[in-house]
């Protein structure tokens, strides 16, 4: 785990690092210690597909900081595959439904910023509960 850890804050290449983020909730609890040093990662990335999947490794380690990564690249408008993929997550990981990377450009943006005020006035508090197996 240590030698996980070490490597992401080491800035490997963005596949080796795809791959850290993929394993790191496989190993849980132990992983949950990563979760520092993947939220400085994700702050630091351009790429809108490392942040994904930064913010996915988060949620999946029970991290709520994951939404925080996800309203900040669903601001950033990345690619529309992205967006599906976060909007997926987001749904998976809180039972509601945002319709993120649905519909048209118009659409698509409204359920961005529907995202957005549900951060703003849930994210802060918002708690894994294992009972529901998702974040309320």
């Amino acid at each position: 785990m240590d030698l996980l850890v070490k490597t992401l804050g080491a800035s490997p290449s963005d596949r080796v690092l795809e791959h850290i983020l993929e394993v790191l909730p496989e190993i849980e609890p132990s992983a949950s210690a990563a979760v520092p040093v993947v939220e400085e990662l994700a702050a630091k990335q351009d790429d809108h597909f490392l942040r994904y999947e930064a913010a996915q490794a988060l949620l999946k380690l029970r991290s709520p900081a994951g939404f925080g990564v996800l309203a900040s690249l669903l601001a950033a408008e990345p690619p529309l595959f992205v967006q599906q993929n976060a909007g997926k997550l987001v749904d998976a990981m809180t039972g509601l439904s945002f319709a993120i990377g649905v519909g048209t450009a118009e659409e698509r943006a409204r359920a961005r910023i529907r995202f957005q005020d549900w951060y703003v006035q849930n994210g802060a508090r918002v708690r894994w509960r294992q009972d529901r197996k998702r974040f309320e």
